[in-house]
This record gives C-alpha cells, structure tokens and sequence, in this order.
C-alpha cells in the first residue's frame, strides 16, 4: 500500500495577527494528518511570532520568520522553495482560511485515485456547471469534481474567470522547476500554476472549500494603473510560455480575451472607488482593445455600484 501523501499548507503571513490564528485553526481542523502547517512570518513587527508560540506544542506547526521583509511574491517563493517539504502544496494566505474540514481529505482521494492521468493540480471553489458546459470534454470523478486537460484549461481560461489560489492544491515537485512565484505582479499565483497545467491535468471541484477574506488590506486591492500594467505583462510573459502547446492564432485569441479580462476586472474594481481623471484617461485609452470596455465604460460613468 502506497504511503499517502504529505501535505504542506504554507501560510505566508505580514502583520496579520488578528487573522492568523483563523487561518492556522482551519488547517489543523482537516480531516487528512499527514500535513505540515508552514507559517512563513516576512519579519511582521506586530503579535503574530507571539500568537504562534502558542502553537508549539503541535509537531504538525512550523513557523518561520524572515530576518527581513521580502515581500509577498519573495515570501510565497522563499516558503514553497526553502521551508515546505511536502509531496503537494496549498498557499492559505494568512488573512484566508478553509471552510470545510474535508478539503484536504477529498483532494488527496481524488487526486490518488487519477493518479494515471497525470493530475498535477486540483481545485475548488468553482461553479461546476460552469465549467462543465464550457469543456465538453471533461470526464466526471463524481457529483462534485471532473477531470480536465490541463492546456484546455489555460486556453479557455478566460471563460472561466475564477481561480482561488487558496482552493487550489498542486504538486510541488513538478511546480519547483518552473520557478513558482517568480513573475513581478498582484497575480504571480495564476502566472505560476498556469504552467504548471500545461504539463498535466486539473481535477476541478464545485466545493466551496476556502474563503478569501475581502478586507481594507487586501493585495489585490492595488490593482492601480501601474499593477495592471504588470498583469499585462505576465499574461504576454504566459503566451511566450505557451508557444510550445498552441498554434500562434490560438495563443494571439487567447492573449487578447486575457487583456480583456484583466483590464474588465481593473474597471470593474475602479467603480467601486472615487473617478479620478487618471483612472478615466486609463480606461480610454485601453477601449481600443475590445467593445466590451465601451460596456464597462459605460457602467463606470452611469451606473452606480
């Protein structure tokens, strides 16, 4: 009988003392043991070493603090590179947590059980049918989860438009080579696990096993002119990646769909914020691209949020 698999959440954390300890707790609440619960700490100056001494009498908790600030991207790749040791890896940022105690369980199953098709990543958090309707050519695991080519994945990626980073699960050996968590940008996480489908395949489950939790502090929140501007550059830093697994008419379809997805989500994020004559020339200047900026334009000036 084959061992199961070890493994390793990494919860990259800064100044997060009042979320951290919901975060940790979702883990060691999972139904699967065989896991490590790596904190990696970027030198926080608040409570959170103090919180986590409390832990130190679960062998499964193993904290780390950064001697300085790396950042978020320095920190995801620092943790995954140098202190998780597991077979597949999780990242729960630190402000996140897991809602249902039989995530890791399932996904282990799951995974093990299709272990001959090459599955390279499993994640939840979406809305099944969805998905189903938009890959034909899925194969049904059960009443919850399919399997799906990982390249058919990343081509249609922009129908889907969902990708929870703390609902994903991937294999640490394969994702090490591909420098996890390298590209300068909000959204290294997709950049990352992107390339690692196109090697493989992708259980998607319709679960809701982990929720991201919407606050002031939020990262994703700097979607600002010059962030957005680095999500265009890791989409085209993806297409080059690509070039291998798609002819050039695929990947130039693929590439304009993605533009407009990402800069749709920066309009869509700007109407909830004050107009300012920056955002709007930004906009303007981006309506060239596709006719659904004139909708979301549109949307921006006239609807309110």
């Amino acid at each position: 009988m084959n061992e199961l698999p070890k493994i390793s959440v990494q919860i990259p954390t800064y100044n997060q003392a009042r979320f951290i300890p919901v975060a940790v707790n979702s883990v060691l609440k999972q139904q699967y043991r065989h896991i490590e619960v790596v904190i990696a700490d970027d030198n926080s100056s608040d409570d959170t070493e103090k919180i986590m001494r409390s832990y130190g009498g679960d062998d499964r908790v193993k904290y780390f603090k950064n001697p300085q600030n790396l950042g978020r991207i320095g920190n995801y790749q620092k943790s995954l590179y140098q202190y998780c040791t597991g077979d597949w890896v999780i990242n729960l940022d630190g402000d996140d947590y897991f809602n249902d105690d039989r995530f890791i369980a399932d996904a282990v199953k799951l995974v093990t059980e299709n272990s001959q098709d090459n599955v390279l990543v499993f994640q939840a958090n979406h809305n099944l049918q969805k998905v189903k309707n938009i890959f034909s050519n899925h194969k049904i695991l059960n009443e919850d989860a399919v399997l799906i080519n990982g390249p058919d994945y990343f081509i249609n990626f922009y129908k889907v438009q969902r990708f929870r980073h703390c609902a994903t699960m991937y294999n640490r050996s394969k994702a090490l080579p591909l420098n996890f968590y390298s590209f300068d940008c909000l959204f290294t996480d997709f950049n990352s696990v992107a390339k690692l489908l196109l090697t493989g395949k992708i259980i998607i489950s319709g679960k809701p096993v982990a929720q991201w939790r919407e606050h002031a502090g939020n990262e994703s929140g700097g979607l600002n002119e010059k962030n957005i501007t680095k999500e265009i550059k890791s989409i085209e830093d993806l297409a080059a990646f690509a070039k291998p697994y798609f002819t050039e008419m695929e990947l130039q379809h693929w590439e304009k769909k993605m533009k407009a997805y990402m800069v749709t989500t920066y309009i869509e994020l700007l109407t909830k914020r004050p107009v300012t004559l920056k955002s709007f020339k930004y906009i303007i200047s981006k309506l060239s691209w596709n006719s659904i900026y004139f909708r979301q334009l549109f949307k921006f000036l006239f609807i309110k949020p």
